[in-house]
């Protein structure tokens, strides 16, 4: 009986449906401008039909000549990955330096049985292999190979010789994997989280579908013929039946925006698990799409902890890391806990990061309702305006312009900022609230704003910028007064450059 590592000391190949997955995935547009072609009799089109075969032509010889001259194998210490057709390259990966093994399969992937592995090593911020694509079965084989492996390596550094069987480190591996278990999402606060996201996302899903669905004559026929069929009762209908209309219409797809978030969160969310694997979290996750993301602390840039309204008002929050470029979750948000209660929050995230929150923000200065309010007005008199001129009787929606003064005020209720000796930590936003914990020892730069309309208030914004390849959005303390904005950027300057210092005395 062959151990799971001498099945892939020899090349091999990557899974013989790639040849199909890479060709499903390459056909649609050839698909789409044969039906202009062929179904709606769009001649002008014959071009860009001649052009797609053309590519076709070319695509299917490099596919399959890819395929052929692909292979990898898994050496006693190295794993070993050779491409190219013309120019041939070989990758050869160290087991030890390798630090993650993200496994994703999306929804056809998993229908051929596909996965991708992708390698990130210790000095790269980016994927330094790929295995596009191979069975689980292989997927789950290499994965727990360079797990092993790295066990094992554990156990000669600590002079631990007692049984270094494979099956013995496997089980041994398998069992510690299990005792760092740190969060498991049951199904309860799986249905849960579906249910408080609150996020439209049918909305822009369905004006998505319909833009493209408009293409085809067949819907487009069924629109005109509706429209006729009903023609009678739509000119019957006055301005308060339509205004009434309008409203069912989006409390419809408000609710349907509902029932989709909770089906798709089910499918991302299924059987999420958080585990600890020496300075790095794993997660693993999905229903038709399968993930498995490995998030390196020694990485991380930013903690931020979120809720919503509703979420709020049943006591459960979510929270997400940040981490500097590193592979293909470069600079994004990965949630780590997708729904738990504050406390049982909290004290996991200390588990994963230690940190203390304040007992009491410092509020932004009361100026920012007046900014916050005059932007509001200014944006909903442009888009009210054109409404007005053409349907007169609509001028009542004029008397929700106070309620522009009362979300100017809620803004400036939930923003807020504090600084210790290690970290700032910024709150704002009301419909999806957050509280941003920023480790003041990983920020490169911090600037100050001022905008015109800022001036002539006297306040100002600070932003502070991480390794992070994601937007500094969230990074900044906005709307403060311009006093209290050059204390605090002289007081982080100087932690900045007090640590700069320091890591030089330590280099030396």
């Amino acid at each position: 009986m062959t151990t799971p590592y001498e099945e892939y000391i020899e090349p091999r190949k990557l899974h013989p449906l790639t040849l199909v997955y890479r060709l499903f995935t390459n056909i649609p547009g050839l698909a789409l401008v044969f039906y202009f072609v062929v179904v709606e009799k769009q001649s002008d089109q014959y071009f860009y039909l001649i052009l797609s075969l053309i590519g076709l032509l070319l695509l299917f010889p490099s596919i399959v000549l890819n395929y052929i001259f692909f292979n990898f194998q898994i050496t006693p210490k190295e794993l070993v990955i050779r491409s190219g057709i013309i120019a041939k390259r070989q990758r050869s990966i160290p087991l030890e330096k390798i630090q993650n093994v993200n496994i994703n399969q999306n929804f056809i992937q998993r229908i051929l049985g596909l996965v991708r592995v992708s390698i990130e090593t210790a000095g790269d911020l980016q994927t330094e292999g790929a295995l596009e694509f191979v069975s689980v079965h292989d997927a789950n084989e290499i994965s727990e190979i360079i797990k092993n492996y790295k066990f094992s390596l554990k156990k000669d550094k600590n002079n631990d010789t007692t049984d270094v069987s494979p099956d013995s480190i496997q089980d041994e591996a398998e069992e510690h994997e299990k005792s760092n278990v740190l969060f498991e999402l049951s199904w309860r606060n799986l249905i849960v989280y579906g249910m408080v996201r609150l996020r439209p996302l049918f909305l822009v899903f369905g004006l998505w579908l319909m833009g493209i669905l408009s293409q085809f004559g067949i819907w487009e026929n069924t629109i005109d013929k509706f429209v006729r069929d009903n023609q009678n009762y739509i000119d019957s209908l006055d301005v308060f039946s339509i205004t009434m209309l309008i409203i069912a219409t989006i409390l419809v797809t408000v609710f349907l925006s509902w029932v989709f978030d909770i089906l798709w969160t089910i499918n991302e969310y299924f059987k999420f698990k958080l585990v600890n694997e020496e300075n790095k979290l794993v997660t693993s996750y999905g229903l038709l799409s399968k993930v498995r993301v490995t998030i390196p602390l020694r990485k991380l840039q930013q903690i931020t902890i979120l809720t919503n309204p509703l979420k709020e008002k049943l006591n459960f929050f979510t929270l997400t890391l940040q981490t500097a470029g590193f592979g293909q979750k470069s600079g994004s948000n990965q949630s780590v806990i997708p729904l738990a209660k504050y406390e049982e929050l909290i004290e996991l995230a200390k588990k994963i990061y230690n940190f203390k929150l304040p007992e009491k923000f410092i509020p932004i200065s009361r100026k920012a309702i007046r900014r916050a309010f005059v932007r509001y007005l200014v944006t909903i008199l442009l888009l009210i305006a054109p409404l007005i001129y053409f349907l007169p009787d609509l001028v009542w929606v004029v008397a929700v312009i106070p309620l522009l003064y009362y979300a100017a005020y809620l803004r400036w209720l939930f923003r807020g900022y504090a600084i210790n000796n290690e970290h700032l930590i910024v709150k704002q936003g009301f419909w999806i609230r957050k509280i941003i914990i920023i480790p003041l020892k990983k920020m490169q730069t911090l600037h100050l704003k001022e905008t015109f309309f800022q001036r002539r208030l006297n306040l100002a914004t600070i932003y502070f910028d991480n390794a992070s390849s994601a937007g500094i959005a969230d990074a900044k303390i906005a709307d403060i007064d311009k006093e209290d904005a050059y204390l605090i950027y002289d007081e982080i300057y100087n932690y900045f450059i007090h640590h700069i210092k320091s890591n030089d005395r330590r280099s030396q």
